[in-house]
């Protein structure tokens, strides 16, 4: 019995690894950028680019021209976590801003190189990658 409530314990701890959407909103901004593209264009593709390696959210709010994108990682072996490793938020307007946070300790300066090329890339237009 109490080796079951140490599993159980192990495990509910486990689940609560990695950071959450609010903590990585509340790190300060790593990149912002204006590129001359729609909002939704530049949203999608910044999506599209990380579907390919990560859980990604795309969450338009078309009425107010912006979008945010979640880069989620999912790890671990018996009891799978998620951790979000960047959030995007599009703005739109003439150009189009975005802005992207970093989880804790996941800065690096190949991670900005690549957000910022893919920014530069996606604000080309829709068909950029």
């Amino acid at each position: 019995m109490r080796y079951s409530i140490a599993l159980v314990m192990l495990l509910l701890s486990l689940t609560a690894c990695g950071s959450t959407v609010e903590d990585v909103q509340a790190t300060p901004v790593a990149l912002t950028m204006k590129v001359p593209a729609t909002w939704d264009s530049v949203a999608t593709c910044i999506a599209q680019f990380y579907m390919s390696t990560n859980v990604t959210s795309y969450l338009p709010v078309a009425s107010e021209q912006r979008a945010k994108v979640i880069v989620k990682f999912v790890g671990g072996g018996v009891v799978p976590y998620v951790s979000i490793l960047f959030v995007f938020e599009i703005a739109g307007g003439n150009p189009t801003t975005v802005v992207m946070r970093q989880a804790q300790g996941g800065s690096s300066a190949n991670q900005n190189k690549t957000a910022r090329d893919l920014i530069e890339r996606c604000g080309k237009g829709a068909n950029a990658l």
